[in-house]
């Protein structure tokens, strides 16, 4: 009778694992980071003015011989304007 309880505890403990862990998965979200955000055709760079990653972005594309300063097109906007496409990319 110990062994069934323990069984049964063990089987329930796995399950609640699973779960929890399938949760966590669903909240993460291959997503650029916070400071960028990529247009649909993927032709245009959007990058937060307020992030000093942007800045080290955009000149790396701009130091690169190959890169005309099209394909993507690299725009600087503010934060806010960032997280609303990104909001409505969502809907």
């Amino acid at each position: 009778m110990k062994k069934l309880i323990i069984a049964a505890g063990l089987l329930l403990a796995s399950q609640a694992l699973i779960a929890q862990t399938e949760t966590t998965k669903k909240k993460r979200e291959p997503a650029y980071g916070d400071f960028v955000y990529v247009s649909s055709g993927m032709d245009t760079l959007y990058l937060s003015l307020e992030s000093p990653i942007s800045e080290m972005t955009r000149l790396a594309w701009a130091s690169d011989p190959k890169w005309t300063g099209s394909n993507p097109t690299i725009v600087m906007i503010p934060q806010s304007e960032i997280d609303r496409k990104k909001y409505n990319k969502n809907k």
